[in-house]
């Protein structure tokens, strides 16, 4: 049985019905983004068939396709010559991906995929297809019957799904579950006056998240470009295949449909030898905001580079007027520096230590007012290493950038940042001197 339905979003579909199942035969479509129906005439979407997007009447508008979870197959040259498309989500319940489907879609640089209980998805055959640059928002759902990912609010996509509805960076809405993001949670501390804690309690809170939640969540993953050039080698008389770019690596992080994520992390020198340095700081950037199979050796690479390129990074989250970015640099770079602040504070009591020793043995024995003034030392030694550290440079220097781009909203949270910071050192150099 063959029929048609017209949607109140200008959207429209040819449809055959099989069995219990409905067959998307054709899309038409006026609205720049479509959403395939779970059900049609009360039957189950289960098939996209081939062409049925191809060379849309309205390509020029169409940019963004949602797939149904109900959906197992989609048909040989889908979305052929789609040429404006730009973003895909889809769901790991598909078991067969036709050929060619992405022929002629040289637009798309985002990806949405749901993958299955067991990481299982078709992200790999859409990745081979797709060669430019790609953004991956990769979500793992948790074993049926879990109850953990009930507790904490749904699932891991709907979690995220809700934060990018109240603006939230995706990957650290789970964390506003446990009290706030991260970077909000160690906003608060300086506004109380505490020392934050550890790395993974100031600046990734989804880390905490993540193990909360069984491992279960979201990956924000950035798959470089690659693509082959044919060298002719005229004394051999051969063509030589020469491939160009890390991409070629990144996608071949998989075990059959299952993304291997120490294989994807293991990979970061490479992207740092053959890519822009913009590029490879996103990629870092989203791996320690959205952290899911991040190990703590791939983690620590990770945080070496982005505190080397620290402005670097600043800049561009600016650029991409990304707020909550901010936030989480500025309380990574502030928490590395605690950490040296912690290791000062420690030495200088080991000095202290051998010191009184030293005054203790008759033939060395100080007066009071050396070691008074040995105390003195220590303690400007330590005031001074946190004058002009590198997070007072990076925070004047982002609100020179927001200020000059008017962007209002960052110039206010810088200003409350810093003066949260003036209060914090204060109060960290009377806790010092007590």
């Amino acid at each position: 049985m063959f029929g048609y339905e017209a949607a109140w979003t200008a959207q429209s579909f040819a449809y055959e019905i099989k069995g219990d199942s409905a067959v998307i035969l054709r899309c038409f479509s006026r609205d720049s983004k479509v959403e395939i129906p779970e059900r049609i005439d009360g039957h189950l979407v289960t098939e996209i068939g081939d062409y049925a997007f191809s060379e849309h009447f309205e390509e020029e508008k169409l940019e963004e396709i949602v797939l149904p979870s109900s959906v197992r197959r989609v048909g040989r040259y889908c979305f052929y010559n789609c040429g404006n498309l730009h973003r895909i989500e889809f769901y790991g319940s598909l078991s067969d991906w036709g050929s060619g489907a992405f022929t002629g879609c040289h637009g798309v640089r985002s990806l949405r995929v749901h993958a299955d209980a067991e990481g299982r998805s078709h992200l790999k055959d859409v990745l081979d297809e797709l060669r430019e640059e790609l953004e991956v928002e990769y979500f793992t759902e948790p074993p049926a019957g879990d109850q953990s990912a009930k507790d904490s609010g749904g699932t891991a996509d709907e979690r995220v799904t809700t934060g990018h509805q109240e603006g939230a960076v995706a990957g650290n809405q789970s964390a506003k579950d446990s009290g706030g993001t991260a970077d909000e949670r160690v906003m608060m501390e300086h506004q109380k006056g505490a020392v934050p804690g550890s790395r993974a309690a100031e600046y990734s809170g989804s880390i905490a998240d993540e193990r909360r939640n069984g491992g279960h969540g979201f990956a924000l993953l950035i798959f470089p470009e690659f693509y082959e050039e044919g060298v002719e080698n005229t004394p051999a008389r051969i063509l030589e295949n020469h491939v160009h770019g890390s991409g070629i690596l990144y996608r071949n992080c998989f075990r059959g449909r299952v993304l291997d994520f120490a294989q994807y992390d293991a990979l970061f020198p490479h992207a740092r030898a053959w890519e822009s340095r913009e590029l490879v700081l996103r990629m870092a950037l989203a791996r320690l905001r959205a952290p899911q199979g991040l190990t703590q050796m791939a983690r620590e690479q990770y945080e070496a580079y982005l505190a080397e390129h620290a402005a670097e990074a600043g800049s561009w989250l600016l650029g991409q007027r990304d707020l909550d970015g901010l936030r989480f640099l500025l309380a990574f770079v502030r928490s590395r520096e605690d950490d040296g602040k912690r290791e000062c504070s420690q030495g200088s009591v080991r000095r202290k230590g051998r010191l009184t020793d030293e005054s203790n043995r008759p033939e060395s024995r100080k007066n009071d007012m050396d070691t008074g003034g040995y105390e003195k030392a220590v303690l400007e030694d330590c005031a001074n290493e946190t004058k002009g550290t590198a997070g007072d440079r990076l925070e004047r220097s982002l609100l020179e950038g927001a200020s000059r781009m008017q962007y209002l909203e960052a110039v206010s949270f810088l200003m409350e940042y810093e003066r949260a910071n003036r209060r914090e050192n204060h109060s960290r150099r009377q806790r010092f001197e007590l």
